[in-house]
């Protein structure tokens, strides 16, 4: 399900938006998600934080089985699959 996405190395992405990272703090390795804009950097990473790679959480996130879905709600319509399907979105 996660085959095709790849961590990006390096520090600095080319958008803003919202990331998972891979930090390495003090040489102790750790994974998290934040925000990155090119004027204010990342938001809640603290100074002896390193950045060694990220994925857009928005890849992951499109990748994850559809949280709505219940037995409570109508089946989704075929319009409302295509839709989701042209934006990228998996639907089971």
């Amino acid at each position: 399900m996660f085959e095709d996405i790849q961590w990006t190395v390096g520090d600095t992405p080319k958008e803003q938006g919202v990331y998972i990272i891979a930090v390495e703090t003090y040489g102790m390795a750790t994974i998290s998600a934040s925000y990155w804009s090119p004027i204010e950097g990342w938001a809640s990473i603290s100074p002896d934080d390193k950045i060694k790679g990220f994925i857009p959480l928005n890849e992951v996130a499109k990748k994850l089985p559809y949280f709505w879905k219940s037995d409570d709600e109508p089946p989704l319509t075929e319009e409302q699959i295509k839709r989701a399907k042209a934006r990228g979105f998996r639907v089971d």
